[in-house]
């Protein structure tokens, strides 16, 4: 059930990622048939999607109260909200026309809903 919190950070998140988000295209596989016939699995093709996304930064990590940065490593947050397909691992991202691999997909979220993710990338 949706707290009052949920129901403020749904309406609230939208528009702070229409003022500083940036546009990026997913390549989404549409997932694998197996041919029960010849015994192989085969790609279904894959699917574009565009959406809004924050400005990717540097994947940074603490140890031992020192900050690391990851070279090649960057993260970026996309909203749950209106999210037509399911982020993956080894999906592909574009971004000025920089190519992208999502890594890890970590949910952010509030109660019970999820409100946005965090992903992982690697060029």
């Amino acid at each position: 059930m949706a707290t009052e919190v949920d129901i403020k950070v749904a309406r609230k998140l939208p528009r702070v990622m229409e003022r500083v988000g940036t546009l990026a295209t997913f390549v989404v596989s549409s997932g694998k048939v197996y041919d029960v016939e010849s015994g192989t699995t085969y790609d279904t093709g894959v699917q574009e999607y565009t959406r809004l996304i924050t400005p990717p930064n540097a994947e940074v990590i603490k140890i031992a109260g020192n900050t690391i940065e990851r070279p090649g490593n960057m993260m970026c947050i996309t909203l749950a909200y209106d999210l037509e397909f399911e982020l993956r691992p080894d999906d592909q991202m574009i971004h000025d026309g920089v190519n992208w691999t999502i890594m890890e997909v970590e949910a952010i979220r509030s109660g019970d809903d999820t409100a946005a993710y965090i992903l992982k990338l690697q060029n």
